[in-house]
This record gives C-alpha cells, sequence and structure tokens, in this order.
C-alpha cells in the first residue's frame, strides 16, 4: 500500500461524531468525578498504565512472553523478578526489559499531561517523547532488501533517516512516511493541530 500524504481534518468533522459516544463521554463526567479520588480507581488507573506500557513493547517486538506475565506484572508491577522468573529469561535480561516498560509507562504518564492540556503538542514534544520511549534500547530490528534480518542503530530524538515499511504476513508492503517528508508532514500535522 503507498504512502499518501496526510490531509487536514474535515471541516465538518462534528458532523462525523457519534451520537452514542457523546453521551457515554456524559455519563463518564459524571462518574469519574465521583470516582477519581477513590482507592480502587486510583489502582484501577496504575493498572491500566502499567498494561498499556508492556503492550507497546510487545507490539514492538521488544520482549515475547505469554499473557500470564503480563497479567503478574499489571498485578504486581514492573519487576526484574516477575519478569525473570515467569518469563524465564536471564537476569541481565530482564533488567533490561524492566528498563524499557519504565521508560514506556513515563510515556503513558505524559500523554495523560497532553490529553489535559498541561502540555502543547509542538514537534520537540513529540520528537523528546520518542527519545524518552527509546531511552533503555540502543538498536532496532531491520530486514535488509534481501530479506536477512538485522539490528540497526536506532535515532533517537529524531525523525527517521531509514525507512520503516512494514511487510504483512501476504507479502503485500505497508509504505509509511518516507523520511525525505516526514519533517514536513509532521510540520503539516502539528500546525493543523493547533
Amino acid at each position: 500500500m503507498a504512502y499518501s500524504r496526510i490531509q487536514k481534518y474535515p471541516d465538518n468533522a462534528n458532523a462525523l461524531k457519534s451520537k452514542e459516544l457523546k453521551a457515554l463521554v456524559q455519563i463518564w463526567q459524571e462518574k469519574r468525578h465521583e470516582l477519581e479520588n477513590t482507592k480502587t480507581f486510583l489502582q484501577f488507573n496504575e493498572k491500566l498504565q502499567r498494561e498499556w506500557a508492556i503492550e507497546t513493547g510487545i507490539i514492538e517486538r521488544l520482549y515475547v512472553w505469554d499473557r500470564g506475565v503480563t497479567e503478574s506484572l499489571i498485578e504486581h508491577g514492573i519487576t526484574s523478578q516477575i519478569i525473570e522468573r515467569q518469563g524465564g529469561i536471564q537476569s541481565k535480561k530482564a533488567d533490561h526489559i524492566k528498563n524499557i516498560i519504565e521508560d514506556q509507562l513515563a510515556i503513558v504518564e505524559d500523554l495523560f499531561a497532553f490529553v489535559k492540556d498541561e502540555q502543547p503538542l509542538t514537534e520537540h514534544y513529540i520528537r523528546g517523547m520518542q527519545d524518552q520511549f527509546t531511552c533503555n534500547q540502543d538498536t532496532t530490528g531491520a530486514i535488509t532488501s534481501n530479506g536477512s534480518r538485522v539490528e540497526v542503530d536506532l535515532i533517537k530524538g529524531a525523525y527517521k533517516k531509514q525507512p520503516n515499511n512494514p511487510r504483512r504476513p501476504d507479502g503485500e508492503e505497508h509504505e509509511y512516511c518516507p523520511p525525505e517528508i516526514t519533517q514536513e508532514e509532521m510540520t503539516r500535522l502539528v500546525e493543523w493541530y493547533l
């Protein structure tokens, strides 16, 4: 699938909003004020953020394990001991994975600051988030043009320099934004958002 440039959100976008979703938001706003300072709600949020952080690394193929390890980490907190014992991972690697998950967890907290309008959207903010997100990750997997898997240095806090187009199981390539226009596309996206 070929890349197509981002398009400005349509002027009639509000007409596309779901009436049901608006009603759910209203109900949630009413309930949230009742719940937001309860211990149960705070624990739920902590566990939800841990799950998002862990699942992010799984999606990025930074680590692989069964759902039981994820559930233990969500329930008991991010610890090297759980990763090592339940994931069957050596101690040094378990420590490294714990650090990666903690980086991802910090990003979740930063995103909440953005959602609450405590942090403006800027390109600097986006690149800084990527830098923080990859703080404990120095390389990433890549596939060469001949199909070989290799590790390449990870660029932190900057836009990509190489294409990163995933290939679907059927062999079709999904083309992401080409490196040579990434800066331009991000600038446009932020300008449209503001």
